[in-house]
């Protein structure tokens, strides 16, 4: 039987973790343990300060004993100041994340604000002033490195010394954050990880402590080219406009108005209407606004972030939160608090003149020869942004191996509603954007046009979830937006009209009526447990209720998801009758639950509705078989570099014998608990990423 032994470390070093990221921040020798509290099981905890003296026998023994489980917030920080900095290399499998059991029942990635929500005590959670102290004693106050008369400066920090009333608030600082996890630990200890969930955890600090071989050449090269034609056109707008600094907003406006521009803002919106005709603006502007618009560029970003977060070694690492998106326990990009990443899951699509001749992109841009990328592709920074993925290169003598599953979400909707018309689609081998498409435009299936099935596309993946058709809005600043299936396809590149969209939306739930009944049928399952209906059973999942502070819902892998203090109200909402075309106004009930708004940060209450729990059941459960199929790859000997969405890559030695069908297969074997889920993928061997 394992001891539990509560563990928190405070650092201070020269590296900088939210821009270098934590193996490089752990890794330097500049990095270095100042505070450690600790704690076995309930006792009281103490408090180790180095400066004082050697690590105590207890520490020694918890860190070196195999039986000793080291409980912490974020582990993998305290995981790898254990091995570099303090020279103990414990395997994961005797480490236990605090954070990740909090995410798995969808609350944030902070203790302060889980410690809010499940009432923890003011005295057992995190003193307020705890930044400022972090800052105080964390930060050096001189970075070093000049030389003197007397050798290389060194780095200077705030210290016991300096401050010797706040470093005893600091002391009892570090000691409160193992209060406040363990606290919160005795909480959440009746809700545990299936034994599935930890294998997949400690393949996720696998991944991220090994991280992803990057072509270093590439990123020095892409930064190279994008750097020199942005100083470019920045020369060009200091040029065409005759302003002291084009940058400022300020100047920018004043000189394009006197251009005929007719707006206030520059934002993006006010610029687009402009362009498209509303303002009679003069060619000279018309070039200005347009050389803005490329110096505004972000995607090629990336490379700096990589090149800042890339380790000696040439490897990027830990890129990856498991548990990090709420409500459905995908993996998301690392936040600010984990150390932030260069989020692989929104790499930027290659321009397709680019893509076209990929190899003598990638090789020029290597190289650094701005002239001939201008000459061969003519706009370096559209060059720039679509080789990103190559930034991503096997080592010598490996390669890589990638591959996706194929309509994942939408072969997983078909089984968790038990829609036969969609499940046969899959059953069949046909195309199921085709196939929708065929239905929309009443054509057979081998006459669907592209532009056709890029409609069925946008319909297969949206209207799964309730979607409506939509509308285009104008917001307060001017934006002009489309909404519901109208702006989904637009974000696909797929132009359509409201009739368009109507008639697609239509089409699907006439085609899927029975995706439309599981939207209702888990709306009045979920309602129903919350008014302590006891648990309630739907198709494949289970909804069940903790008191009045959980919503759970079992899955058919045995992972729960959870909706957090649940509750139902009623609301009013007004519909215009078909048959008399007038309004009506009715009440329904409505559930709610406390959760993580994504662009405010916020824990407030959300409503929900059917197709919202869909979308959340069928993105978890597809991320529960990409789990599988990774877990399947690791045992057959694939190194798993990084994953994106439903893909894998990994990389194998080149004369080895596991290719890319090893990891097609790996992928399509369903798992126990879901042998009647057609599953397949697709695949491909490079010795770059590509997509």
């Amino acid at each position: 039987m394992t001891t539990a032994f509560h563990l928190d470390y405070e650092s201070r070093s020269t590296i900088d973790l939210p821009t270098r990221g934590l193996h490089n921040y752990a890794s330097d020798k500049s990095t270095e343990v100042i505070l450690c509290a600790f704690a076995e099981g309930d006792n009281r905890v103490q408090l180790w300060q180095p400066h004082l003296g050697p690590m105590p026998n207890e520490l020694h023994d918890a860190l070196t004993d195999p039986w000793v489980e080291i409980h912490a917030w974020n582990c993998s920080f305290e995981k790898a100041i254990t091995k570099f900095v303090l020279g103990i290399d414990k395997p994961a499998d005797e480490f236990a994340d605090t954070m990740v059991v909090a995410r798995s029942l969808s609350m944030p990635g902070s203790l302060e604000d889980v410690c809010e929500i499940l009432k923890v005590p003011l005295d057992q959670a995190k003193i307020a002033d705890g930044s400022r102290l972090i800052k105080l004693f964390t930060e050096p106050k001189i970075l070093g490195g000049e030389v003197g008369l007397f050798g290389v400066s060194k780095p200077g920090f705030n210290d016991w010394n300096t401050h010797p009333a706040d470093w005893e608030l600091f002391c009892q600082y570090c000691k409160n954050d193992v209060v406040a996890e363990r606290a919160v630990l005795r909480k959440l200890r009746k809700f545990p990880l299936p034994e599935a969930e930890v294998r997949g955890w400690l393949l996720d600090q696998k991944i991220n402590s090994a991280g992803i071989p990057c072509d270093m050449d590439l990123v020095r090269g892409a930064k190279f080219i994008a750097d020199k034609e942005m100083a470019l056109l920045r020369a060009q707008l200091k040029e065409r406009t005759g302003l002291d600094n084009p940058n400022s907003n300020e100047q920018m406006t004043g000189w394009i108005q006197g251009q005929g521009y007719g707006f206030s803002s520059l934002g993006k919106a006010f610029v687009n209407r402009a362009m498209a005709g509303e303002c009679d603006l003069t060619m000279l502007c018309r070039e200005v606004l347009e050389i803005r618009r490329m110096t505004s560029k972000t995607s090629v970003n990336k490379f700096d972030a990589i090149a800042s977060y890339v380790s000696p070694d040439g490897r990027l690492r830990y890129q990856f939160s498991f548990m990090g998106a709420p409500r459905t326990g995908r993996w998301s990009g690392k936040g600010s608090q984990e150390g932030s990443s260069v989020q692989l899951q929104n790499l930027a699509r290659p321009n397709k003149d680019v893509e076209k001749r990929m190899g003598l992109a990638l090789e020029l841009v290597r190289k650094m020869d701005y002239d001939a990328v201008v000459k061969e592709f003519g706009q370096p920074l559209e060059v720039a942004s679509s080789v990103i993925r190559g930034a991503f290169r096997a080592e010598p003598g490996m390669k890589l191996c990638i591959s996706d599953l194929s309509g994942i979400e939408a072969r997983v909707l078909g089984w968790l509603s038990n829609c036969k018309p969609l499940l046969d689609v899959f059953h069949a081998g046909l195309d199921i954007y085709i196939d929708l498409a065929a239905t929309i435009y009443h054509v057979p299936y081998e006459a669907v046009t592209k532009k056709q099935r890029a409609d069925g596309k946008v319909g297969i993946l949206a209207c799964g979830y309730q979607m409506g058709a939509g509308e285009e809005i104008e917001t307060a600043d001017g934006d002009h937006i489309k909404t519901g299936l109208l702006g989904y396809a637009q974000a696909f590149g797929v132009e359509m009209t409201t009739e368009e969209a109507e008639r697609i939306i239509q089409v699907y739930r006439s085609k899927y009526k029975e995706v439309v009944n599981y939207w209702w049928d888990l709306e009045r399952s979920g309602i129903a447990a919350v008014r302590g209906h006891g648990p309630q059973k739907i198709g494949r999942v289970t909804f069940e209720a903790v008191g009045k502070s959980m919503l759970r819902v079992l899955l058919p892998s045995g992972r729960y998801l959870t909706y957090v203090k649940p509750e139902v109200h009623e609301e009013e909402y007004t519909y215009k009758d078909k048959k008399t075309g007038r309004s009506v106004t009715k009440t329904k009930d409505v559930l709610s639950y406390m959760g993580l708004d994504q662009k405010t940060r916020q824990w407030v209450r959300m409503p929900t509705r059917g197709g919202h729990l869909n979308e959340n059941f069928c993105q978890a459960v597809a991320r529960d078989i990409l789990l599988h199929g990774m877990t399947l790859a690791d045992d057959a000997g694939f190194e798993i570099v990084a994953h994106v969405h439903d893909e894998i890559i990994a990389q194998v030695p080149k004369d080895g014998s596991l290719g890319v069908q090893n990891l097609i297969d790996c992928m399509k074997a369903p798992p126990a608990w879901a042998k009647d889920l057609p599953l397949d993928a697709a695949g491909e061997e490079s010795d770059t990423y590509k997509k």
